[in-house]
């Protein structure tokens, strides 16, 4: 209710973090003042899959808001952990999907953080979107010739991986891989992959051929 009030019925002005992407940031990035109101949630959970951008999402909310004096059709992801930069990229390639369904041009993408009772107001910078629809079509060449990119070999960054799991099973049984081919500590992988037994390796294998 309080959430209603604050950003759906009364709109709130205050600081709106602009944020353009990780690689290649807005020219509008910072804190800025602005009102922002949400105008309307025009549906819920919207699915959307794109021939043009071979990609499929499902969108939070699909809402209008008016902000800097402007009305925009935007996606708004709602977040309850920190906010990092896979969800900008997120809402980035949902705005992709929108501007596919709607054939409109879509500029804005929000986020909002549950903890923080703030939201991020995302700018579709071309760079920074040029480089998801790289690495999409990268990911699916690998998909389509059952190729896969090798291990990093980095503590830390598979340490804050979201995929660590995905990527440690794939590389042990495809690439009869282990915490040495991995790069990482044997506790760090046995963590993802030890309950892995030959029936569900033959599984995979199978499933993969």
């Amino acid at each position: 209710q309080s959430w209603n009030m604050k950003w759906y019925e009364g709109g709130v002005k205050g600081e709106v973090e602009m944020r353009g992407g990780m690689l290649s940031p807005s020219k509008r990035e910072g804190n800025m003042e602005a009102n922002i109101k949400i105008l309307e949630a025009l549906s819920i959970e919207e699915r959307i899959s794109s021939v043009m951008f071979g990609l499929t999402g499902s969108i939070d909310v699909t809402t209008k808001i008016r902000i800097f004096g402007e009305e925009l059709l935007v996606p708004l992801e709602i977040k309850t952990g920190k906010l990092t930069n896979f969800h900008v990229a997120q809402v980035i390639v949902y705005a992709f999907l929108l501007s596919d369904r709607y054939n409109i041009k879509v500029r804005n993408g929000l986020l909002y953080s549950v903890a923080l009772d703030q939201i991020q107001s995302i700018v579709i910078d071309r760079p920074y979107a040029l480089s998801i629809i790289m690495l999409r079509n990268e990911v699916a060449l690998n998909l389509v010739q059952h190729s896969w990119p090798e291990m990093v070999q980095n503590e830390r960054a598979c340490k804050y991986c979201y995929q660590r799991k995905n990527c440690f099973i794939y590389h042990k049984v495809l690439d009869d891989g282990s915490e040495e081919t991995s790069g990482v500590p044997k506790a760090m992988f046995d963590a993802e992959v030890g309950s892995l037994d030959r029936k569900g390796k033959k599984f995979m294998k199978d499933w993969e051929e």
